[in-house]
Protein backbone atom coordinates (compact mmCIF):
# COMPACT_ATOMS: atom_id res chain seq x y z
CA UNK A 1 0.00 0.00 0.00
CA UNK A 2 1.40 3.34 -0.88
CA UNK A 3 1.39 5.83 1.87
CA UNK A 4 1.79 9.17 1.77
CA UNK A 5 5.10 9.93 3.41
CA UNK A 6 6.51 7.11 1.45
CA UNK A 7 4.59 8.61 -2.01
CA UNK A 8 6.70 12.14 -0.70
CA UNK A 9 9.57 9.92 -0.27
CA UNK A 10 9.67 8.96 -4.10
CA UNK A 11 8.73 12.16 -5.01
CA UNK A 12 11.73 13.49 -3.29
CA UNK A 13 13.95 10.89 -4.28
CA UNK A 14 12.81 10.96 -8.42
CA UNK A 15 13.32 14.81 -7.95
CA UNK A 16 16.76 15.12 -6.33
CA UNK A 17 18.15 11.79 -9.17
CA UNK A 18 16.48 14.47 -11.86
CA UNK A 19 18.18 17.63 -10.75
CA UNK A 20 21.48 15.91 -10.39
CA UNK A 21 21.25 14.25 -13.65
CA UNK A 22 20.45 17.49 -15.54
CA UNK A 23 23.60 19.09 -13.40
CA UNK A 24 25.72 16.07 -14.46
CA UNK A 25 24.69 17.11 -18.02
CA UNK A 26 25.40 20.95 -17.89
CA UNK A 27 21.80 21.63 -17.98
CA UNK A 28 20.47 24.58 -16.05
CA UNK A 29 16.82 23.68 -14.23
CA UNK A 30 14.44 25.91 -15.25
CA UNK A 31 11.98 25.80 -13.00
CA UNK A 32 11.67 23.65 -9.22
CA UNK A 33 10.19 23.27 -6.49
CA UNK A 34 10.46 25.18 -3.64
CA UNK A 35 11.70 22.45 -1.72
CA UNK A 36 14.25 22.12 -4.18
CA UNK A 37 15.67 25.81 -4.52
CA UNK A 38 18.83 25.32 -2.22
CA UNK A 39 20.13 22.55 -3.61
CA UNK A 40 19.30 23.43 -7.59
CA UNK A 41 20.94 27.05 -6.37
CA UNK A 42 24.13 24.80 -4.83
CA UNK A 43 24.44 22.83 -8.08
CA UNK A 44 25.11 25.97 -9.99
CA UNK A 45 28.44 26.34 -9.79
CA UNK A 46 30.16 28.12 -12.29
CA UNK A 47 33.25 30.04 -11.13
CA UNK A 48 32.96 29.63 -7.86
CA UNK A 49 29.13 29.86 -7.38
CA UNK A 50 29.59 33.00 -8.97
CA UNK A 51 25.68 33.55 -9.86
CA UNK A 52 24.87 32.48 -6.07
CA UNK A 53 27.12 35.66 -5.31
CA UNK A 54 25.51 38.07 -7.84
CA UNK A 55 21.79 36.59 -6.30
CA UNK A 56 23.14 37.78 -2.93
CA UNK A 57 24.61 41.21 -3.64
CA UNK A 58 21.64 42.11 -5.34
CA UNK A 59 19.31 40.68 -2.19
CA UNK A 60 21.57 42.79 0.05
CA UNK A 61 21.53 45.76 -2.19
CA UNK A 62 17.94 46.03 -2.35
CA UNK A 63 16.53 44.68 0.51
CA UNK A 64 19.18 45.32 3.47
CA UNK A 65 16.52 43.79 5.93
CA UNK A 66 15.65 40.16 4.18
CA UNK A 67 12.34 40.94 4.59
CA UNK A 68 10.98 40.02 1.14
CA UNK A 69 10.82 36.44 -0.22
CA UNK A 70 13.74 35.39 2.54
CA UNK A 71 14.85 31.99 0.63
CA UNK A 72 13.00 32.23 -2.38
CA UNK A 73 15.09 30.41 -5.16
CA UNK A 74 17.96 29.30 -2.53
CA UNK A 75 18.96 33.54 -2.19
CA UNK A 76 18.72 34.17 1.42
CA UNK A 77 19.35 37.30 3.08
CA UNK A 78 23.06 37.91 4.62
CA UNK A 79 21.67 37.03 8.44
CA UNK A 80 19.93 33.64 7.37
CA UNK A 81 23.07 33.11 5.15
CA UNK A 82 25.39 31.73 7.38
CA UNK A 83 25.89 28.00 6.60
CA UNK A 84 23.98 27.51 3.32
CA UNK A 85 26.62 27.86 0.87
Amino acid sequence: MLTRSSSRESATSTCTSKVAAATENGWGIYRAHAAFHDKVMSLLSFNDHALTRLHETLKDALDPNGILSAGRYGIWPKHLRRGRT
